[in-house]
């Protein structure tokens, strides 16, 4: 499998591929085509970025929380020094 080229979207009338230079000037539509999905990829690449962000600090932040009301329990806190962590197959399917 070849590896994808890296295509990086300077602001103007070129395009970086792969550390090479590109004019768009006199581009085709497919070209410009081709251009604004790859920006359009960037923007929603990122975005999602965001979202896997927002989600690992929600779910650490669940798992303080899971672990402070246990701490509650009598009998919640289990001996020895062997501490586990909360896995996603430890909790998934369980509500």
């Amino acid at each position: 499998m070849s590896q994808e080229p890296k295509a990086v979207m300077p602001a103007g009338s070129q395009v970086l591929i792969d550390g090479t230079p590109f004019s768009l000037e006199g581009a085709s539509d497919r070209v410009k085509a081709h251009v604004a999905s790859i920006q359009a990829t960037d923007v929603e690449l990122k975005r999602l970025a965001v979202q896997v962000a927002i989600c690992q600090t929600a779910r650490s932040a669940y798992a303080r929380a899971l672990k402070e009301e246990l701490e509650q329990v009598p009998g919640g806190r289990q001996s020895g020094n062997k501490e586990a962590a909360v896995s996603k197959s430890d909790i998934a399917g369980h509500s």
